[in-house]
């Protein structure tokens, strides 16, 4: 079960509370929203996946803050919701703890602690997403980017690029392949592949996504004929020819200058740069597909003396592009030695703006982000590639969707990397065949989304929609903040962050246990609540109580969100100024539900009459007589209830010229 808690944000400094729901049992209150088109469910191994086809798809509702005293919840969960949204009302702190249990986890938000900046979430346009895409409709494939980039969608804002072939390209290729010895790089060409399945794609997400696409390039190979031959052959081993600071490095320098180039030419530009894709080490290097050994002193020294002079020379240098070391997946003393000897050199330094990494071999030793940042904390940390169920098949076979195994190691990563200084997540491909496919280097892997051309429809894993759970609500600049619990749970899990555009506060929680797990959120920043009515029997109905410590309040009137209308009801049975939302439905759908004794009526805002001057009460000497006779502060309370936003909003007040009956003496 995975959820993210979505609340709006004030300074009043008082506390407030958010009990969490159960896993089982929907928010008290709660108010699922209508208009999004939601998953057509199809069993998987142990978790439905979603379908889309050329007429319906689901999709998910622009982010909106949480009106005052509410916050919205989403959840996902291994019996088939998925991003379900909600409204839970914030309860006054005295209400949730008289409802705490021994079991139930407090959750203590607390905003003047603050750590990273979110530079975004995101996946990879490889040729294989590509090849995937163009086999369905056109309008089916916009759709798939519309799903990722789209503020109807998970609202990705970060992509990948392979410079060149990838393993998961249908061939492998470079972009100067056989013309040994061209040093000027004179035959240096764009493939059929950039155009035809990246290049597009790319456009659609840079017109598609609200904000500016961040895109950053790695390269898998150098040309073969740079380099050493490995014992897997030249195709896919095998290091550059010579030593850093010598002609094939420089070289190699200036083929990502000649990418950049070509691709800023036609309408992209790249905000960043790693140096090598899963470097390999090196002479001779060795993969089981296309890749360029470099070790730690290669990369060190090929930055330093070739690849960050050529970018600064060609108008790329560090004030405009953000260039990554390592990429790679072993993380331990081999990781940290790696980035000590690129990071320790000041002439590398000067280069390099952050560590970007990948997901395998981790081994879960978390505590190696932290001495990374504690060691270079001007140096940003983001995990740049991540897949799951990567192997060598013998025989093809169709890719198994549904298992929620993969959405609880994702939504385990992504969180554990938040925790610890990372700053954007990265999954490798956005599509693939049913087959994980297609891979010259004959791999396969599993994809948040898979297509199957041969139906005419594409399939959104849960992976999916736990990658929406971080990068829908935790856009860029988002702000990590202090998050503690009063007690430790396995398998249950948070991070919380505040956003830049609307202040809003993103809380992510995962329980992965079997069992429901209750909790309450402590956040000094937000408002509480309205207060509700002590009710005391009157002759047929309730009159509400107010003392010096309590009394009901209302809340400031705010505009109904788009296509809703606010309710506030009272009746004989005590319900005072109750607000609840409702949702503009069609006139066809209301006609429908229309019987003999509905009363239907019309607003027509071309018929116009008064204007309201407004409505109050009289200052009378008894009603002085009566404030007088309570405490100061209970008395402007009174004041307050009439008079202010918090009550009844009076605007005018009667005044006795002299005495009136309704004063002590004549």
């Amino acid at each position: 079960m995975f959820k993210d808690i979505l609340t709006s944000s004030s300074d009043t400094g008082e506390d407030s509370v958010l009990r969490g729901p159960k896993e089982d049992n929907p928010p008290h209150g709660g108010r699922s929203v209508e208009s999004r088109r939601e998953c057509i469910p199809r069993a998987g191994k142990d978790t439905p996946y979603c379908v889309c086809n050329a007429t319906v798809c689901d999709d998910l509702e622009a982010v909106t803050k949480a009106p005052k005293g509410t916050v919205l919840l989403f959840e996902t969960n291994k019996a088939g919701e998925r991003l379900k949204q909600s409204t839970l009302k914030i309860q006054s702190k005295q209400n949730v703890d008289s409802e705490t249990n021994d079991e139930t986890i407090v959750l203590t938000i607390d905003k003047t602690v603050k750590y990273q900046k979110i530079i975004g979430f995101g996946g990879a346009f490889t040729d294989a997403s590509g090849v995937g895409l163009n086999s369905l409709p056109k309008q089916m494939a916009t759709n798939i980017i519309r799903d990722y980039y789209s503020t109807n969608g998970i609202e990705y804002n970060i992509g990948r690029v392979p410079i060149g072939g990838a393993d998961f390209s249908p061939r492998f290729y470079t972009y100067d392949d056989d013309h040994q010895g061209d040093f000027k790089l004179s035959t240096f060409k764009i493939q059929p592949e950039d155009y035809d399945l990246k290049m597009p794609y790319i456009k659609l997400a840079q017109n598609i996504t609200a904000n500016k696409l961040t895109l950053f390039g790695s390269p898998w190979s150098s040309p073969t004929w740079m380099k050493h031959e490995g014992p897997y052959g030249p195709l896919n081993g095998g290091s550059l020819i010579g030593q850093p600071g010598q002609q094939y490095f420089k070289t190699w320098a200036n083929y990502f200058v000649k990418f950049l180039d070509a691709y800023k030419s036609n309408g992209i530009e790249f905000w960043g740069l790693t140096v090598q894709n899963e470097p390999s080490g090196v002479n001779p290097g060795k993969c089981g597909w296309n890749c360029l050994g470099f070790n730690e002193t290669f990369e060190r020294d090929f930055v330093k003396m070739d690849l960050g002079p050529a970018l600064k020379a060609a108008g790329y240098g560090p004030d405009k592009l953000n260039l990554m070391i390592y990429d790679n997946g072993p993380w331990g003393p081999a990781m940290a030695k790696f980035i000590e000897t690129c990071l320790d050199d000041s002439e590398t330094a000067k280069y390099i703006h952050g560590i970007a990494y990948h997901c395998y071999g981790n081994g879960q030793v978390w505590d190696d982000l932290e001495l990374l940042h504690k060691r270079y904390p001007d140096q940003f940390v983001m995990s740049t590639e991540c897949c799951q169920e990567f192997s060598k098949r013998a025989t093809r076979t169709v890719m198994e969707l549904g298992v929620w195994d993969h959405a609880q190691s994702y939504a385990r990563d992504i969180m554990s990397n938040l925790q610890h200084w990372t700053r954007g997540w990265v999954e490798w491909n956005l599509v693939l065949d049913m087959y994980g496919e297609p891979n010259w280097a004959n791999m396969s892997a599993l994809a948040p989304i898979h297509v199957n051309h041969t139906a005419n429809e594409y399939y959104k894993d849960s992976t999916f929609y736990i990658l929406g759970h971080y990068s829908k609500f935790l856009v860029k600049d988002s702000v990590r903040i202090g998050a503690n619990a009063d007690k430790s749970v396995n398998d249950f899990s948070y991070v919380a962050f505040v956003r830049p555009n609307d202040n809003a506060t993103v809380l992510v929680v995962y329980n992965l246990k079997d069992k429901p797990q209750e909790f309450k959120i402590v956040d000094k920043s937000v408002v509480e609540s309205r207060r509700e009515c002590i009710p005391r029997a009157g002759k047929d109905t309730p009159y509400c109580v107010c003392n010096a410590t309590f009394c009901d309040d209302l809340e400031a009137v705010t505009k109904a969100a788009k296509g809703t209308v606010l309710l506030f009801e009272t009746n004989k049975r005590g319900e005072r100024f109750k607000q609840s939302t409702l949702k503009i439905q069609s006139k066809q759908n209301v006609d429908s539900e229309t019987n003999n004794e509905t009363i239907v009526l019309t607003i027509d805002k071309t018929v116009k009459y008064q204007k309201i001057i407004g409505f109050g009460g009289a200052f009378t000497d008894a009603a002085g007589v009566s404030l007088n006779s309570l405490p100061k502060q209970m008395a402007t309370n009174i004041i307050r209830d009439y008079y202010s936003t918090n009550g009844i909003e009076y605007n005018m007040g009667r005044v006795p010229i002299g005495g009136a009956d309704f004063s002590p003496r004549f």
